[in-house]
């Protein structure tokens, strides 16, 4: 955990070249005290987007019997990596510009697939900062899971990251049993606890976006939270979360009728 005094000078530092920040993701005990300093001076509410566990891994345990091979992707995979990130990016909740990513990552030789009669497993690779790099983006299509090419793909990436001298890391959302199985099972030990905190309405709005998109539909969910950014826009506002939750939680009254929110 970074020591208060030195969070509270971060915070001084950003704000004092003007900066803004949509959230702040770390050790829980940080993310906590960065974000509550960072409201109580930008006067703005922050909502916790997901628990993650950090895991570091020294020793692969490679999986056995996995069909197909490991490859760094290439600019002929580019079309397979813009639909994949789009994939994770839904199936996460984030919004990431996939065309913009991968034309970024690719050119640097960040992206890793499994291939078996064409890609069907991806990972990326993170640059290197103080000695470690860090898995992401790792994503399967649903018609290629259960078979193991996640696993296969990230062992290897994780493996070719320790073989470079690099301590190797990756965050997985405690809400998905899944992948915390997977990523134990070759050889991941849990370090930390860490949390995701957004600032100010917008991404609040994507947040409960996911959550209520299962009941309205997202047709609906982006009809509310275009209505919503417009209408706040056009008065020149930018309320806290909270003010945001509470926005449209009485847009789903409203719109639904028959359907009940829950929180």
């Amino acid at each position: 955990m970074i020591p208060l005094d030195a969070v509270e000078a971060l915070v001084d530092t950003i704000l004092a070249g003007d900066g803004d920040l949509p959230g702040v993701g770390g050790d829980a005990g940080t993310a906590a005290r960065f974000a509550g300093s960072w409201c109580e001076r930008k006067r703005v509410g922050a909502v916790p987007l997901m628990g993650q566990r950090l895991y570091e891994v020294d020793r692969v345990v490679m999986p056995g019997g996995i069909p197909g091979m490991f490859r760094r992707a290439t600019a002929h995979d580019r079309d397979a990596l813009i639909r994949f990130i789009t994939g994770f990016s839904e199936a996460t909740g984030e919004r990431t510009d996939a065309q913009a990513m991968v034309d970024a990552r690719l050119p640097l030789g960040q992206f890793w697939l499994w291939d078996h009669d064409g890609p069907v497993s991806m990972a990326a690779l993170s640059g290197e900062a103080n000695g470690v790099v860090r898995v992401q983006a790792v994503f399967t299509p649903d018609d290629q899971r259960g078979h193991g090419f996640a696993s296969a793909c990230v062992a290897e990436l994780s493996q070719r990251a320790l073989d470079g001298g690099h301590r190797c890391i990756l965050y997985t959302d405690l809400g998905n049993a899944t992948s915390n199985a997977i990523y134990r099972a070759i050889g991941y030990q849990a370090v930390d606890e860490a949390l995701r905190y957004a600032f100010r309405w917008r991404i609040c709005c994507v947040t409960l976006g996911r959550t209520i998109g299962p009941v309205l539909g997202e047709p609906e969910v982006e009809r509310l939270q275009h209505n919503f950014s417009r209408i706040m826009t056009s008065r020149s506002q930018t309320p806290s979360a909270a003010t945001a939750a509470a926005v449209i939680r009485a847009s789903v009254f409203r719109s639904a009728g028959r359907t009940r929110w829950r929180d």
